[in-house]
């Protein structure tokens, strides 16, 4: 096992490319917000396996972006400004509830490093609308779009649309 806290990069969302750039194939192309994370922990349980645990750190924006020989992506990057603490309204309480149901239960399961190193802020609608942005299963280019959004309460609402029970149809 090898360790080394505290270093960390930059996750973004590729729009053209692979992870893995391919000798011959179109150069990777990246939406221009992204997170900063920090690397907790590094193993390598076999030959030519690595497993990474990060966790996200803030909100960046990536300008000047080129590709060294060796096809590591360098750029300058920029810390955003937090997003404002919003209260999370009555009519999107349903969706505190059930994010708190959900991080209990994947809580509960076992891991090398803790689940959320914060403690959990369901009535903050920037942090429960990142939370319902990263588990919910959506398209990449919708997450992209949440996570681009810098307006806590309408990524909410918009959430709050995709996850909302279906009215019975006698009520439609």
């Amino acid at each position: 096992m090898v360790k080394r806290q505290g270093t960390g990069f930059a996750v973004v969302t590729l729009t053209q490319g692979r992870e893995v750039h391919r000798p011959g194939a179109s150069a990777e192309q990246f939406e221009t917000l992204g997170t900063r994370v920090h690397i907790e922990r590094i193993e390598r349980p076999q030959a030519g396996l690595v497993m990474v645990w990060c966790r996200g750190v803030e909100k960046i924006s990536i300008q000047n972006t080129r590709q060294r020989s060796d096809g590591l992506w360098t750029g300058q990057v920029h810390a955003l400004p937090p997003e404002p603490a919003v209260q999370v309204p009555e009519d999107l309480q349903h969706l505190s509830a059930q994010m708190h149901e959900a991080l209990t239960q994947l809580s509960a399961q076992p891991s090398v490093v803790p689940h959320w190193a914060e403690a959990w802020r369901l009535q903050d609608c920037s942090w429960l609308s990142h939370r319902w942005g990263e588990l919910l299963p959506l398209p990449l280019q919708m997450k992209y779009s949440l996570f681009a959004l810098q307006e806590p309460l309408m990524r909410l609402e918009l959430i709050g649309d995709m996850v909302a029970p279906s009215a019975p149809p006698a009520q439609r």
